[in-house]
Order: structure tokens, then C-alpha cells, then sequence
């Protein structure tokens, strides 16, 4: 019934750190980039966790509609997967927007 929504839940707190950090960089944010970045790691657990939650409600309303298929979890772990590469992909913009950061400012 939601389709793609979790793969596109998981990408939202990369793409959110990515816009508003370079915001933030370049000075045009109130935000700094300390709290951004912790409103990030925060977000893309909560996110995560619906993400898990969407997929397992589509999982149980095809099986609802279609009972005779044989049922196989290998979806979830393949959804997993892509959170931790989602949430190592965040950490490491998170450090290289610091480290640009920190550069920018001693200069």
C-alpha cells in the first residue's frame, strides 16, 4: 500500500544534512552545525524504526490478501542493510561537513 515510502524515509536525514549543512557552512543558517547534525542522527533512528514499521504493515497486507504465497523475510534484512548504509553515508558527511567547517573558519 506505501510503496517505496520506507526507501524514501531512510534517504530524507542524508539529504536533509546534506541542504542544510552546507547552509550552515556558508553561514545562511541559525542553526549550528553541532545541533544539525544531532537532529540528523536522531531523525534517521526514529525514521528508521517507521521505516521497519511501513515495510512490516505491507508485508502483513499482501499476505492478508494473497494467503496461499510462501512468505520469506529477506526483504527486511536487505531494508536493514540499507539503514546501516544510510546511517555510515550520514556519519561521514557529518565528518567531512566538520572538517570543512572547521577549515573555513581558521582561514
Amino acid at each position: 500500500m506505501f510503496g517505496i515510502t520506507p526507501l524514501i524515509l531512510l534517504a530524507l536525514p542524508l539529504l536533509f544534512q546534506l541542504i542544510f549543512g552546507n547552509k550552515t557552512i556558508r553561514d545562511k543558517f541559525s542553526i549550528t552545525l553541532s545541533n544539525l547534525a544531532f537532529i540528523t542522527l536522531i531523525s534517521q533512528v526514529v525514521l528508521s524504526i517507521v521505516s521497519y514499521k511501513i515495510a512490516l504493515y505491507n508485508f502483513n497486507q499482501y499476505f492478508e490478501q494473497h494467503p496461499n504465497v510462501t512468505k520469506c523475510g529477506m526483504g527486511f534484512l536487505g531494508l536493514i542493510g540499507l539503514a546501516g548504509f544510510f546511517t555510515i553515508a550520514l556519519i561521514i558527511v557529518i565528518i567531512v561537513q566538520y572538517f570543512i567547517n572547521r577549515y573555513r573558519k581558521s582561514s
